[in-house]
């Protein structure tokens, strides 16, 4: 019955988001509130009109809460803003291991973990600093701490594997 209602009112489903939020991409936070209001079936058993006031209060919800799932899982850190952080380059004492790192960063950048790489390049840029790092991408210092020992420690296994095959 609900996915059948969400079939058919769409169009109008995202432009209610649309309204909520003022934003142009929505796709993340609809996608959110179908989910909810997809496992929230229980209480669909409700007139047409309440149903899409049930379903603006659930955008509503997730758009302005700071403890929805949307918030944590988008609007926490602005994910664009963490993208167009110029990085400044410092030259290192050794170039080749320079060039390897850069190289692994780059290619981490394109894939869907890319949130690491890109981190840890701007914790080197600040000096390897941080709270350098945590001030200027505003996210918690336990958090820049941990997600940068976590990326150095697949690029310490990645060295160890290039060092024994070779």
């Amino acid at each position: 019955m609900v996915h059948n209602w969400i079939e058919n009112n769409y169009n109008r489903l995202r432009q209610i988001t649309h309204n909520v939020t003022k934003e142009n991409d929505i796709d993340d936070i609809f996608q959110v509130c179908i989910e909810q209001l997809i496992l929230n079936n229980k209480s669909f058993t409700m007139e047409e009109g309440a149903r899409f006031y049930f379903f603006t209060k659930i955008v509503r919800n997730n758009y302005y809460s700071k403890t929805s799932p949307y918030y944590y899982s988008n609007k926490k850190f602005n994910h664009l803003e963490l993208r167009n952080i110029e990085v400044i380059e410092e030259p290192y004492e050794d170039f080749d291991e320079m060039m390897w790192v850069h190289q692994n960063i780059d290619r981490d950048k394109k894939t869907k973990d890319w949130y690491y790489a890109r981190l840890f390049e701007i914790f080197i840029s600040n000096g390897c600093s941080i709270t350098k790092t945590q001030e200027m991408t505003t996210i918690p210092r336990n958090s820049v701490s941990r997600d940068i020992n976590k990326y150095r420690k697949i690029l310490i296994d990645r060295r160890k594997k290039r060092i024994s095959e070779n």
